[in-house]
């Protein structure tokens, strides 16, 4: 698969995972907008405090609905100058601004259920109460089951901590009734407690969900299978030896990878960059998950140490040493240098026209040992005449 197609997939996946989030939330605030003022009107007319509680707390949920438009939309944005790596990050934020509502949502609950249980509270609501809080109940897990229906074909966290948000509107409209229902019975407590463990699992949810974004915002890794799947994939590539220095973090639902592959330290720069794009687009091919890939070549294992880091570089080389020889002995047409575990080769291509090459050792052997310079081997290497250049087709 070209990288051209590669590219128009994951447009395309962006474009359809922007239209259901941007689908499930514009359902929701039709939901709760309505819902909301229903039930707090109702409240006022039917005499029951937390009828109103939970009218005004599915107003409030107006505020995520429309962070969820907002993250979902600058998160897709492409990668500018300022943000190279993409606005993923948003996503991710508004995750976790999500979770935290989710704490002080299950917190208020909780609360408010200590507060009535050790003050005895009583309240004598109205049947329509006891209908409305019903009707509430059964369409936020409507609501919750419509947007992860969505969320199966894009598989966002977002959209799932939203889900999970329209549930525990549900658990608070049980609770609201339950309430209703206990001051029908002349039960006091009973639904105080349920609103406490409800209250709980809220914060339990809550706390999972911006624990999860918090590791992403701290460029946590993938797990340990899809760390072993890319290790897989990197060693299946023909052409790695090695690999080291392999890193991976996580931006929304989008990986980034960093490696360090290992080749034969005698290829050219162009067969080692050849075998750096099959790395790159066989992870993006069977890891779809993976936005990008950075891999470096290297000739040897440097993780640990740099052993070529204080060598003489090339130009120097060139400088101090071919300059000389090839105005010495213009025989010698191109050369090559080598840096391989703290020494450095140099291969020098001579032409046909050489003569006295005992002589041509001697010297080049003396100009190094003048240098103390970590040459391992001089290789002299006889130039063949081309003779023709074969077409590809």
């Amino acid at each position: 698969m070209s990288s051209e197609n590669i590219e128009n997939q994951t447009d395309l996946a962006k474009n359809i995972k922007l239209t259901f989030i941007k689908k499930a939330a514009f359902v929701a605030i039709l939901t709760n907008g309505f819902f909301g003022l229903l039930k707090t009107a109702g409240g006022f007319f039917f005499h029951s405090h937390a009828l109103i509680a939970d009218g005004l707390h599915s107003l409030s949920d107006l505020l995520i609905d429309f962070m969820v438009i907002i993250g979902g939309h600058w998160s897709h944005q492409e990668a500018d100058a300022e943000h190279p790596y993409g606005h993923q990050r948003i996503e991710t934020a508004m995750t976790l601004l999500i979770s935290i509502f989710l704490i002080f949502t299950g917190a208020i609950i909780a609360a408010d259920a200590f507060r009535g249980l050790f003050h005895h509270t009583i309240s004598h609501p109205g049947i329509m109460a006891f209908v409305l809080a019903g009707i509430s109940a059964i369409a936020n897990e409507a609501l919750y089951r419509y947007t992860q229906y969505l969320n199966k074909n894009i598989r966002t966290d977002l959209l799932d901590a939203c889900a999970w948000h329209h549930r525990s509107d549900a658990y608070t409209a049980l609770i609201v009734l339950m309430g209703i229902l206990g001051s029908f019975l002349g039960i006091s407590s009973f639904d105080h407690l349920a609103a406490i463990v409800v209250g709980l699992i809220i914060i339990k949810m809550g706390w999972n969900y911006s624990w999860e974004s918090i590791q992403q915002l701290i460029d946590r890794g993938v797990d340990t299978k899809t760390n072993e799947a890319i290790v897989q994939c990197i060693y299946e590539t023909a052409g790695v030896e090695k690999i080291h220095q392999l890193r991976t973090r996580e931006m929304g639902q989008d990986i980034f990878v960093d490696v360090h592959v290992l080749v034969d330290p005698f290829l050219s720069v162009s067969a080692g960059h050849y075998i750096a794009q099959q790395v790159h687009h066989r992870l993006m091919k069977v890891l779809p998950k993976i936005k990008d890939v950075t891999v470096h070549i290297d000739p040897e294992d440097d993780e640990d140490y740099s052993p070529n880091l204080n060598l003489p570089d090339s130009k120097l080389i060139a400088e101090q040493l071919i300059k000389k020889w090839r105005r010495e002995y213009p025989c010698i047409v191109d050369w090559t240098t080598h840096y391989i575990r703290g020494e450095i080769q140099l291969d020098l291509v001579i032409n046909d026209a050489i003569e006295h090459t005992d002589m041509i050792h001697k010297s080049i052997a003396k100009d190094c040992e003048s240098k103390k310079w970590a040459i391992k081997t001089i290789r002299i290497l006889r130039e063949h005449l081309t003779i023709g250049i074969l077409p590809s087709n």
